[in-house]
């Protein structure tokens, strides 16, 4: 009978050989061993399959599989975790480290916790020689009973989603909406995740987030184009909805999450207040889309 793994690592890499062997190695090296490593390579024209095939044929827990096409950042991270059989999941980049204890320290966690869904470390900012940048809080330690307030935690403090590289209940992710094809899906899963369950911090830096030229990070400041074909290997069409597309999404997570139908209506009502306080932000889009239909109906006319 084949062994069932306790963790499953899923890593989804398009052309990330400069930094893999590096974050490679810092998987292999985790105190906690039971794990399988799950790479799915999203058709690299660089060195990473060479990399990576070198490295399955070293470590039997690595499952190495290639795209015959680039099919977008998130249907690559859906992909890993759809193959994964463990009892616990954690995605990675092929940029990022992590400290040999990390595993370690999150079992402990979730196996010791039920009402926890979601273990991370704090994490130290890096860049592209591995020098450390600073220390990163990122203000996600859910440890509130109430669903909706743990949602609420989320949405106004999740940042560089560093905690979507967290260890997580794979039974939790998997009644999620996983991640989706618009950007900055990662962060409205987080929040659904937030529903689900409690989240818990390490009180020490075991995570190494890369900050370079290279990273998703930095598609920020980068033209819609850019950040729709990075996400899903499609450019993008119609009128930029970007926060009234997560609200959208938001609310569907609330209705379908395992809670009270009261705790539903209290998320419900949290979330609208949230939309109420950053109306600016949510106008603006509004604004600019009614002045894109007007333009397009006047070009339309001539």
């Amino acid at each position: 009978m084949k062994h069932s793994p306790r963790i499953s690592i899923g890593l989804g890499v398009y052309n990330g050989g400069k930094f893999l062997q590096q974050t490679l190695d810092s998987i292999l090296a985790q105190t906690f061993a039971d794990f399988e490593l799950i790479i799915s390579d999203n058709a690299s024209t660089d060195g990473t399959e060479e990399t990576c095939r070198e490295y399955a044929e070293r470590d039997t827990r690595i499952r190495y599989s290639r795209n015959r096409t680039n099919i977008g950042l998130f249907n690559n991270f859906n992909r890993v975790f759809q193959l994964s059989s463990g009892q616990y999941f954690r995605w990675s980049s092929a940029d990022d480290l992590f400290d040999r204890r990390s595993l370690e320290e999150c079992v402990k966690v979730l196996d010791g916790h039920p009402e926890v869904v979601l273990c991370y470390p704090k994490t130290v900012l890096i860049d592209g020689e591995g020098r450390t940048i600073r220390g990163y809080d990122d203000n996600l330690n859910l440890r509130m009973p109430e669903a909706a307030a743990r949602m609420r935690s989320a949405l106004q403090n999740v940042g560089l989603v560093n905690v979507h590289y967290g260890l997580i209940r794979a039974d939790a992710l998997r009644r999620t909406s996983l991640m989706a094809d618009y950007p900055g899906s990662d962060t409205v899963l987080i929040a659904e995740l937030a529903l689900h369950g409690q989240f818990a911090e390490i009180p020490e830096q075991l995570f190494f987030r890369r900050m370079h030229d290279g990273a998703s990070s930095a598609l920020k400041d980068q033209p819609r184009e850019t950040v729709e074909t990075f996400w899903n290997a499609t450019p993008a069409h119609g009128f930029d909805f970007y926060y009234w597309t997560h609200r959208f999404h938001n609310m569907k997570s609330i209705f379908r999450a395992p809670i009270s139908a009261w705790e539903k209506l209290r998320a419900a009502y949290l979330l609208g207040d949230y939309i109420f306080r950053s109306r600016d932000a949510h106008l603006k889009e509004l604004l600019r889309a009614s002045s894109q239909l007007v333009r397009g109906a006047r070009h339309t006319r001539a």
